[in-house]
């Protein structure tokens, strides 16, 4: 069984959870396996599960960021489209200019 050597990091309190069979058995084999307690392996997921948020949170962020870069790409490059329309438009125009 896995100890903490400090004394605030040790598990004070005590919760009562309902499982079905087959979670309590993969529990138990979780705990064979990693040769802990089966409270162990909760807190160990637990603490995992708290990781898996802080990077859902972060993904859910960079998502969020690309889709404000694609946005302003987009429109830079609809920007540079009507730009660079405009400027054909005023080359053609300059032509007709030198030709009269």
């Amino acid at each position: 069984m896995a100890t903490s050597s400090a004394p605030s990091d040790r598990a004070t309190y005590r919760t009562v959870i309902l499982l079905r069979r087959s979670e309590k058995l993969k529990l138990e084999r979780l705990a064979s396996r990693e040769k802990v307690s089966s409270a162990e392996v909760i807190r160990r997921f637990i603490r995992s599960g708290d990781e898996m948020l802080k990077m859902q949170k972060e993904e859910e962020a960079i998502s969020a960021a690309m889709k404000i870069i694609a946005t302003s790409v987009a429109e830079a490059n609809e920007s540079l489209c009507r730009t660079i329309n405009r400027i054909d438009d005023l080359h053609l125009e300059l032509q007709k200019r030198d030709i009269a």
